[in-house]
């Protein structure tokens, strides 16, 4: 199931990758910030939506959430922590945040925004159904696979790009990873965190 208006962090559709190369090289390179406000505005992504957020003084205070509980129920509850988005070997720092609820029968996510400063990437809600150890989306199909502490799920974004997400829990954090590659072979984004469960 495609990540629509948010998750899949910095979905751009091929008509746009050229007019945001330029803007996002010069993000990579330490432009300024005259250089980053020009390049929010290039950033089209219906899948994934940027936004040029402030980011909230709890977050920026707060690298590991108070009030973390003991060992979550797969990953149900709501997630906090940080990461970085990379293009073409630039790196972003972005303050993250998820929800899931996690039963026998399904996967839930129920969203989340990552905060990148310049910009800013929300997940829309999403539910997986578990058969066996796979994770079928709303049609039916497969999405992923739900493998132990593990989870994997490969969403389109349009007929050229694909993205994959791989979430490893363990204990009250987990690692995420989120590839965004076209259908080349070119690999777009990087998005990579690690969370922690405040409940």
């Amino acid at each position: 199931m495609r990540k629509i208006a948010f998750v899949s962090l910095i979905a751009l559709l091929p008509a746009c990758a050229a007019a945001q190369e330029p803007a996002l090289a010069q993000l990579g390179a330490a432009a300024g910030a005259a250089a980053v406000e020009a390049a929010a505005p290039q950033v089209c992504a219906p899948a994934r939506v940027f936004t040029a957020p402030a980011i909230p003084a709890e977050r920026e205070a707060a690298v590991i959430p108070a009030g973390v509980r003991a060992k979550p129920d797969g990953l149900t509850g709501k997630w906090l922590g940080q990461g970085e988005w990379t293009y073409q070997g630039s790196g972003a720092h972005c303050y993250m945040d998820l929800e899931f609820e996690d039963t026998p029968e399904y996967l839930f996510r129920k969203g989340g925004y990552f905060d990148c400063g310049f910009a800013g990437l929300a997940s829309e809600p999403a539910k997986f159904v578990k058969k066996g150890t796979l994770l079928l989306d709303g049609d039916g199909g497969e999405a992923g696979s739900y493998v132990n502490d593990t989870v994997t799920l490969k969403e389109a974004y349009g007929a050229n790009v694909d993205i994959v997400t791989v979430i490893k829990r363990d204990g009250l954090h987990f690692d995420y990873s989120e590839i965004w590659t076209e259908k080349s072979g070119r690999e777009l984004y990087v998005i990579t965190g690690r969370l922690f469960t405040g409940g």
